[in-house]
């Protein structure tokens, strides 16, 4: 059998080079145990079940593109590249997804782009098999060397040049393909190349049925999983387990709610357990009109929980802790890349119906960068107070912040509060917190 006929010389390339890295750690005796342990993790039973179920999915899906004249077995070879170069991981991403909705839609985007009709040129035509072999390393190193540099600030210099690179890389590529296919317009202008440029587009449409079946299945099994743990000698862990299916098949954002609402309020009747979902469904109708929340009880979750996120501080679910205690916090927002990065965190409290407490957190463990993340968190402080209060912030507020003296003050009938906490660590690192404490708040004095 003559590969070339089967393969073109970048797939021949790519083929020789996973080869090579193959018996390069079946021949090293320190590799062999690494690639045993990828191998076992790779096919265990349950990936390899999924493997089996999306290798039919995608024969029925040829079969369907069969009958209406969209396939043939000419294209057995691109239907098996795209099974392994885009099936595989769309399914790794989707799993891993933390928002289905933006993963589907940014999917479906990205068959709608330009990147499509440039990923279809290179594919058309390609070099000699000595060249592609000698492009197909170089382009792997560059991938890993700009993702290496990502991590690491100081090499931002050497990020740039690899970026650059590859991107003259890319547009030389691109412009020896383009050249090559108007010379050969006729060539191209046939059903068969129009097949070849669908193909990959027609299986991607058809495949998100089967994707989002498969995040149903793994958001449910890691569901309960947790439900085999938490309610452990149970008798109502079965009707939990119904009741979850039939009011979060379709809501799989309604599911990961629940799953972090029975952490803290621990459900154990079936009462409760209905009631903990009646109260997930009611907070978001409550969601999607909010209502208006008088300023004389406090702010509105629904907008002070993103009143930053347009700087990259996100939060997820305004949440029930405890008893009429109820907030939410964000993620940590790193100001550096470093291992130990000063990181900034937002955090806001109150009751069911309003926010009543907003906090603000910088954590320094790197004291060599603290004038400059002192900073930093100062322009996160100025932007929430502009939002709340709608004025420029103090400079008494601003000097205590750059300093990190204990402070307090009022504005607007809300208590103003700056404090430090050095942490009891090897590290010496310090915790600056800023507050704005609505009167209406438990604590409030």
């Amino acid at each position: 059998m003559d590969l070339f006929k089967i393969l073109n010389t970048r797939e021949l390339a790519s083929s020789i080079w996973v080869t090579i890295s193959i018996v390069f750690f079946l021949i090293v005796p320190s590799k062999q145990k690494e690639l045993v342990t990828i191998i076992k993790g790779i096919f265990s039973r349950k990936f390899t079940t999924v493997y089996i179920l999306a290798a039919l999915y995608c024969a029925m899906s040829c079969t369907i593109l069969y009958f209406i004249k969209a396939w043939d077995t000419s294209l057995v070879k691109d239907s098996l590249f795209w099974m392994f170069f885009a099936a595989l991981p769309m399914m790794y991403k989707s799993a891993r997804s933390k928002n289905i909705r933006e993963y589907f839609g940014s999917t479906l985007k990205s068959l709608l782009t330009v990147t499509v009709v440039l990923e279809f040129l290179m594919g058309l035509h390609t070099f000699s098999i000595w060249l592609e072999l000698l492009l197909v390393p170089i382009s792997f190193l560059l991938f890993v060397l700009t993702i290496f540099s990502k991590q690491k600030p100081e090499y931002s210099q050497v990020q740039w040049l690899f970026e650059w690179t590859t991107t003259i890389i890319g547009v030389l590529i691109v412009m020896f393909e383009f050249r090559y296919v108007t010379t050969h317009i006729n060539d191209f202008l046939k059903l068969a190349y129009l097949k070849q440029f669908t193909l990959p587009i027609l299986l991607s449409l058809l495949f998100i049925p089967f994707l989002y079946l498969l995040v149903i299945y793994i958001r449910f099994e890691e569901t309960f999983a947790i439900l085999t743990v938490r309610f452990q000698n149970n008798p109502n862990q079965l009707y939990t387990k119904i009741l979850i299916i039939r009011f979060f098949l379709n809501d799989l954002e309604g599911l990961k709610r629940w799953r972090q609402y029975i952490f803290r309020t621990h459900p154990q009747t079936k009462k409760a357990i209905k009631d903990s979902i009646k109260e997930i469904k009611e907070l978001q109708q409550i969601e999607k009109n909010p209502p208006i929340i008088p300023l004389a009880e406090g702010w509105s979750p629904y907008w002070v929980k993103n009143i930053l996120k347009e700087v990259g501080i996100h939060t997820e679910y305004y949440m029930h802790y405890f008893e009429d205690e109820w907030g939410v916090t964000s993620n940590n927002l790193h100001l550096t890349e470093d291992f130990l990065a000063n990181d900034i965190i937002y955090n806001i409290s109150g009751n069911r119906k309003a926010v009543t407490q907003l906090k603000l957190r910088l954590m320094v463990f790197d004291l060599s960068k603290k004038a400059n993340s002192h900073e930093q968190f100062l322009f996160y402080i100025a932007l929430l107070w502009k939002k709340i209060f709608d004025t420029d912030l103090p400079r008494s507020i601003l000097q205590a912040v750059m300093v990190g003296k204990k402070f307090r003050h009022l504005e607007k009938g809300c208590k103003i509060e700056v404090d430090l906490e050095e942490y009891n660590t090897a590290l010496n690192g310090y915790e600056l917190k800023f507050k704005i404490i609505h009167a209406a708040h438990p604590v409030f004095e």
